[in-house]
């Protein structure tokens, strides 16, 4: 939830819509998730050989998959580089797949919209203070730090 893409004043029109319509929220996660892929590459070995392209892929092979970089593809994503809450992304791969799949899956989900119901709740506005310090790791991506101004919504 640290990610600062959705909800900075970049994308402050899509907090806004979620404080309108907060059935949003799911896909707003998946779409977080798919903006700024918390894991860029992993590596796998090529059990079979593999035709790609008119080239093949050796069995045996390690092969350097890289989700971050497929979340963004404009074949598979409508305006790639654009967050919008209301997209919906399908076929992502953050948690894995089959029995690599990641057994905090749902619990992430659940966490992820638990916190963002809080944020359309109750906050109004959140600014970026100063540029987020990024990992440097190549593997996975994500905020190490992130100062925020954030603007409470008032009383209803």
């Amino acid at each position: 939830m640290a990610s600062p893409c959705p909800l900075t004043t970049q994308f402050s029109g899509q907090l806004r819509l979620l404080a309108r319509r907060p059935e949003l929220i799911p896909s707003a996660i998946e779409e977080q998730l798919r903006f700024v892929s918390p894991i860029q590459n992993i590596c796998r070995t090529t059990r079979v050989d593999y035709p790609v392209g008119g080239a093949v892929i050796p069995a045996g092979s390690l092969v350097l998959l890289a989700w971050g970089a497929a979340n963004r593809d404009p074949r598979q994503h409508d305006e790639p580089d654009v967050f919008r809450a209301d997209r919906n992304p399908t076929g992502l791969l953050e948690f894995g797949s089959g029995i690599h799949l990641c057994p905090g899956t749902q619990l992430a989900r659940m966490e992820g919209h638990a916190v963002l119901r809080e944020i359309v709740t109750n906050i109004d506005r959140i600014d970026v203070v100063e540029p987020p310090a990024w990992t440097t790791n190549a593997n996975l991506r994500g905020p190490t730090r992130l100062r925020v101004a954030v603007t409470a919504r008032a009383s209803r």
